[in-house]
C-alpha cells in the first residue's frame, strides 16, 4: 500500500514539473520571440537612423531616433532579464519538488532549465 502511494505521489510529481516545463518553455519561447523582434526592429532602425544622419543635416530627427532606439533596448535588455527571473523561479520550484520528494524517499528525474529556458 506505501509503494502504490509512492508511486501516485511521484506520478503526481512527475506530471506537476512537466506542466511546469511546458508552461515555462511556452513564456520562454514567447519571450525568446519578443526579444528577437524588438532587437531585429531596433537593427533595422538603427540602419535607418545612420542612412539618414549621413544624407542630412537634421539634429532633432537624430535625437529623437537615438531615443527611440534605447528605449527599444532597454525593452530588449528587460525581457532578457525578465527570462533570466523566469527560469531561476522555475528552477528553484523544482528543486522545491526534488527535496520534498527527496525526503519521502522517491529520487525525481532533472528537468531544470537554463538561463535561456532551455531544458539541461
Amino acid at each position: 500500500k506505501l509503494q502504490e502511494e509512492r508511486k501516485k505521489l511521484y506520478g503526481k510529481f512527475v506530471q506537476a514539473v512537466l506542466e511546469i516545463q511546458q508552461k515555462s518553455s511556452l513564456k520562454n519561447a514567447h519571450l525568446q520571440k519578443r526579444v528577437q523582434v524588438l532587437s531585429d526592429v531596433a537593427e533595422y532602425k538603427e540602419s535607418v537612423i545612420i542612412e539618414l544622419t549621413s544624407s542630412s543635416e537634421i539634429p532633432s530627427q537624430h535625437k529623437k531616433f537615438e531615443d527611440l532606439l534605447a528605449n527599444k533596448n532597454l525593452i530588449v535588455k528587460n525581457l532578457k532579464e525578465e527570462l533570466s527571473k523566469t527560469c531561476q523561479a522555475y528552477n528553484e520550484l523544482l528543486e522545491m519538488y526534488q527535496q520534498q520528494f527527496g525526503e519521502s524517499g522517491l529520487i525525481p528525474r532533472s528537468v531544470a532549465c537554463s538561463d535561456d529556458g532551455e531544458p539541461y
